[in-house]
Order: C-alpha cells, then sequence, then structure tokens
C-alpha cells in the first residue's frame, strides 16, 4: 500500500504551547508494510500475520530518502476525509503528537490508503491489504508532478510517450490536430483544455472523463456540433469557461444549456441562426459573447439572464421583422396539456409520473398571466433593451442601438389580445 502526495508535518505539542511554527509541505511517498526486513515480496506476504504488531507507516522525503517510521497499531487518534475528493486528508497520531496533512493525492488512492490506515490500527483485517516492502524512495518517485503542458508545433506532440496523469492544464495550439484523443479525455485532474488553432471537426462523446474541468477553449476549429456528453452532470457543476469562437456552428447546441457553473460563453464568429430558448437556465452566466453570427431574434427566455457584460454586435437583429406573430391560429390544447396546466396550478407537481418531469421543465411562461405553456401557444415578437438584463452592452450596430427584438409567448388568444391592445396602446402614445 503505497500513495505520493505532499505532505506536511504539524507537531500538536508546539501549536497547544503557543509557539508558531510554519512547516512547509513537501513531496513525499507513503508506505504500509511490515517494519521487519524481508527478502522477497513472497515472504512479506507469508509472514503478514506475525508480524501484525510490527505493521508502520513510512514516510519518505527528498531531504530524508529512508524515510520516518510510525507505529500504526493503536497509534491513531483521527482520521480527516472531509476534502478528500480533492487529493486532501490527514492522519492523527498519537505518539508523537504529530498530523501528517497529506495534499495533492490522487483521491481513489489516498481514501484506499485512509481505510488501510483505520485497519491497521484497529488490527483487522490485515490479511487482506496489499503491504509494500519499506524501501527508500526513489528520486523519481520525489519529482514534484507536472501539471501544466504546451504544445505548440505537431513536432512536439508526444506520439509515443504518453500524457502525465497529473496535468491540471493542457495547451495544444496550432498543432493541426483533426481528432481528440481518448487518452486526453482520461486526464481526470485536467482543470484547462486549451485546443484554439486546430482542425478539429468533430469531438468523442467521453467527456464524462474531466472531474475538475472549469475551461474549455476550442476556438478557431471547424466544429459544428458538440457531444451529449458535453452537458453531463461533472461538467455541469465544474465547467466555468467555454469557448467556441469562430468555428462552424449554425445552432448553439441544447446540451451546453445543461453547464449550470458556466459563467463565461463565448461563440463568436460562427454562422449561429438561432439561440435555444433554454439558455435562461444557465442562472449562473454573466458573459456572453455572440458577436458576428446571424442571430434575427432572441430566444424566448432571454429576458431571465443577468449578466454582466453582452456583446451581440454584427448580428441582423433588425427591428423591422417586427411586429412579428407564430402560430396565431392557435391550436386546441389536449387534455395532457390541460391536466399538466391544472397540475401546475394546484402545486401537485410531485404526484406526477417521472416520464412527464421532462416536460414540465420544457414549459414556456406566458408573458400576460405568467401561466404554463407546452406546445398550444402563440409566439409574438417584441423588442428588448439589452440594459435589463446586463450591466454593460456593447451595442448592436453602428447607431449605438441597445435595443433588440426577441420572442415572447402567450397561453390563450385572449392572453395575447390583452397584451397586443396594451401594446398598440403604449405605440401611440
Amino acid at each position: 500500500m503505497k500513495i505520493t502526495g505532499d505532505v506536511e508535518v504539524v507537531n500538536r505539542d508546539i501549536a497547544h504551547r503557543g509557539i508558531t511554527f510554519k512547516s512547509r509541505s513537501t513531496r513525499s511517498v507513503l508506505s504500509i508494510g511490515n517494519k521487519t526486513k524481508q527478502s522477497s515480496s513472497s515472504q512479506v506476504k507469508q509472514d503478514q500475520h506475525s508480524h501484525k504488531s510490527d505493521l508502520v507507516l513510512l514516510v519518505c522525503t527528498k531531504s530524508n530518502p529512508s524515510g520516518t517510521h510510525y507505529k500504526l497499531k493503536g497509534n491513531v487518534e483521527q482520521l480527516f476525509g472531509k476534502f478528500i475528493q480533492d487529493g486532501k486528508g490527514t492522519i492523527r497520531l498519537k505518539c508523537p503528537a504529530i498530523d501528517l496533512c497529506i495534499s495533492k493525492a490522487n483521491p481513489i488512492e489516498l481514501k484506499k490508503f485512509l481505510c488501510a490506515t483505520r485497519l491497521c490500527h484497529h488490527d483487522r483485517n490485515i490479511d487482506k491489504l496489499e503491504l509494500s516492502q519499506l524501501r527508500p524512495a526513489k528520486s523519481q518517485e520525489l519529482e514534484k508532478p507536472q501539471t501544466s503542458m504546451t504544445i505548440l508545433s505537431s513536432q512536439d506532440y508526444p506520439i509515443q510517450r504518453s500524457f502525465p496523469k497529473t496535468l491540471e492544464e493542457l495547451t495544444i495550439n496550432d498543432c493541426n490536430l483533426n481528432k481528440l484523443e481518448l487518452r486526453i479525455m482520461r486526464l481526470e485532474c485536467l482543470k484547462i483544455l486549451d485546443l484554439r488553432n486546430n482542425s478539429l471537426k468533430n469531438l468523442p462523446d467521453a467527456f464524462e472523463g474531466f472531474h475538475n474541468l472549469s475551461e474549455l477553449i476550442l476556438a478557431h476549429n471547424y466544429l459544428n456540433q458538440v457531444p451529449k456528453s458535453l452537458g453531463c452532470d461533472k461538467l455541469a457543476k465544474s465547467l466555468k469557461l467555454l469557448d467556441l469562437s469562430f468555428n462552424s456552428f449554425t445552432v448553439l447546441p441544447v446540451s451546453i444549456c445543461k453547464l449550470t457553473a458556466l459563467i463565461t460563453l463565448k461563440i463568436t464568429g460562427n454562422i449561429v441562426t438561432r439561440l435555444p430558448s433554454y439558455i435562461s437556465k444557465l442562472s449562473n452566466l454573466k458573459h456572453l459573447l455572440a458577436s458576428d453570427n446571424q442571430l434575427s431574434i432572441l430566444p424566448y427566455g432571454f429576458s431571465k439572464l443577468s449578466l454582466s457584460h453582452i456583446d451581440l454586435s454584427g448580428n441582423p437583429l433588425s427591428l423591422e421583422i417586427l411586429p412579428l406573430v407564430k402560430k396565431y391560429n392557435m391550436p386546441v390544447p389536449n387534455l395532457s396539456e390541460l391536466a399538466m396546466r391544472q397540475i401546475l396550478k394546484s402545486g401537485l407537481t410531485k404526484l406526477l409520473p417521472w416520464q412527464s418531469c421532462g416536460r414540465l421543465q420544457e414549459r414556456k411562461t406566458c408573458s400576460w398571466c405568467h401561466g404554463p405553456c407546452f406546445s398550444a401557444l402563440i409566439n409574438a415578437g417584441t423588442t428588448m433593451d439589452l440594459h435589463l438584463i446586463a450591466h454593460t452592452v456593447t451595442a448592436i450596430d453602428q447607431t449605438n442601438r441597445m435595443i433588440a427584438p426577441c420572442i415572447i409567448s402567450f397561453c390563450s388568444e385572449r392572453c395575447y389580445h390583452h397584451w397586443n391592445i396594451r401594446n398598440n396602446r403604449q405605440v401611440n402614445e
């Protein structure tokens, strides 16, 4: 049982005496094994039972490669694993009175290591543990892991050798890369992936492998769609920046609207003709850069956004298309839709079967009575001042116009007529 990480040794006796002493974490190798020396690994396994009391924790550092031994049986006061998903944990020993604060370790390996430490402390199920030979750590094991890699030419791209598993930031620019390899998608520690200025036409449907990805930059490629896994639960919680600028998108993928933690979205320089109405689900979105596209009208729900900055310049957002009314001959709501409306008004959504929950999330809100709208609705066009949803606004055209056309919905012809009468009255005034 062995793990590698940064270890800070904190002496509790010094802290109790009020003496301020700052210790630094160093790259270390932690091993659990028998203190009795063995000549081979097979002998270690055979004598595990007879040397239970000799199970120790060995901590090797660069300054002390031979390591320091700490007894485990009955010597662990407490284990801390609240931040184990971040590769952090603490082993508190009784004698000596120290805390071994572990960081930058593999979360899965760290969890197994802490469980093994607990078993050694209680002297239980020792036979099931894979004990290590207690030997001095190699210099390679104590080297600081590589967390960043930048590749700026195809000649430097690693074809034969693999990418370090500890990478947190990977930049591959101007390499004429036409395929995103799965070995990159398996880098669990990756936080920033920059693939701008390449020749990517599609992406593998394997974004579930990223656990901590916060920035994904895909600008200046030839993409026209993204896989569904881009909207997976892991990325929905971690991804903060998505850059799809200067690609070939005609429609913004709906899967992007599942990235609820997204703060910055860049789609500049595409040929996007419409935005999905579900863009209103991006509750944390603060920066929307969508200039130089083919947007003619903003979708329903756009007014629900609360942005810091928005840029829609270079789009044909002309007010000449108004008034715009679609589906004026409103279809008669079916029984299913009438039932859904009544359930929402009664607040009995918990009684719905799971098959109907997805349809509830797709509902729109009537702009007059604020009731739910489904398939039976009227879509009308109106204007919206972009300053109502953003603190800073880049002018749409050279006339410094800040008003754009947008779509609103009505649940019935009566609601539409009420709104239309009020709208005409305001125009005449």
